[in-house]
């Protein structure tokens, strides 16, 4: 802590890093500065709005701090830095700082957010990906050829009335949720690549009436299937328009705002709209082997 008698105070949380940095250390050209675990701390909001008077500093980041020093600037050679997972698996990729001193990263021990097909609504719920497990995970820094790595240990917020074991099951959950909007994308993306196929061809043929007739008929059926699955009339829940992708990223967002674990109903949800959008888009995920064939047939002997 650093006071100047009324006119300020510094005061930094943690200086296990600062400790770390010994003349022996300094001598690396680039060497992590191990801290203490990193704390999935729980989510809360509220307090009272005191104006700009109140002496009152941030709260530390939402976030594991990764911290390493460089005796020199990084110039030649790619730099960045990877999480791996207990597995070996490659979890996350971040932008490190080439400068030369120590600089601290910032990694949100989140996943990336869901890949949520577009609709007239904006999925804020799904604007973040899980958090992931509480465990010991590897950080490898690449400096040109050279490599570096540590051990970077995640536990749960002490306060937390869950356990770990309670954790994996909202983390399983949550990443089928994830999985799940990932192939309704894939589904809605393939739906409007068939919609606009068919537009194309009604297009170049503007002299046969029945044909035409035919294309705007499988037009709007593919169209209908979309609009079970997104919804396409603004404004959310004041029109009471919720289709497969609203339910499931409210969903997704109840599940991920506790990190206990899901109740069965939560559980269950996630199999029905599963089964929902299997129903929905079924129909077009068919057509590749069945009836993409029949239709490309009947259009060629248009041509």
């Amino acid at each position: 802590m650093i006071a100047t008698h009324g006119r300020g105070i510094w005061i930094v949380d943690d200086i296990t890093t600062l400790r770390k940095l010994t003349p022996e250390v300094m001598a690396h050209e680039a060497v992590f500065l191990q801290a203490k675990p990193a704390q999935q701390r729980l989510p809360a909001n509220g307090g009272w709005v005191e104006g700009s008077a109140v002496f009152t500093g941030p709260n530390p980041p939402d976030a594991a701090l990764i911290t390493y020093y460089q005796n020199k600037r990084h110039i030649f050679g790619k730099m960045k830095l990877e999480i791996f997972d207990s597995q070996g698996k490659l979890v996350d990729t971040l932008p490190p700082n080439s400068r030369r001193g120590i600089s601290r990263v910032e990694w949100p021990m989140r996943l990336k957010a869901p890949h949520v097909p577009p609709a007239a609504t904006a999925a804020f719920e799904a604007a973040q990906g899980p958090r992931v497990m509480p465990g010991t995970y590897t950080v490898k820094m690449t400096r040109g050829k050279e490599t570096y790595s540590t051990q970077l240990v995640l536990e749960l917020d002490p306060r937390a009335k869950f356990t770990v074991e309670d954790r994996k099951l909202e983390f399983d959950a949550a990443m089928r949720l994830h999985r799940l909007l990932g192939e309704m994308s894939f589904d809605v993306d393939r739906i409007n690549g068939v919609h606009d196929a068919l537009m194309e061809r009604d297009a170049k043929l503007k002299g046969d009436a029945a044909f035409s007739k035919r294309m705007q008929e499988l037009a709007g059926k593919v169209e209908a299937m979309r609009k079970k699955i997104v919804a396409t009339t603004e404004g959310g829940a004041i029109t009471g328009e919720e289709r497969i992708r609203e339910k499931a990223t409210q969903l997704y967002g109840a599940i991920l705002n506790y990190e206990g674990r899901p109740t069965d109903y939560q559980t269950a949800r996630i199999e029905s709209l599963k089964k929902e959008l299997e129903d929905v888009a079924g129909r077009i995920r068919r057509p590749r082997h069945q009836g993409a064939s029949a239709m490309t047939n009947h259009s060629r002997r248009k041509n």
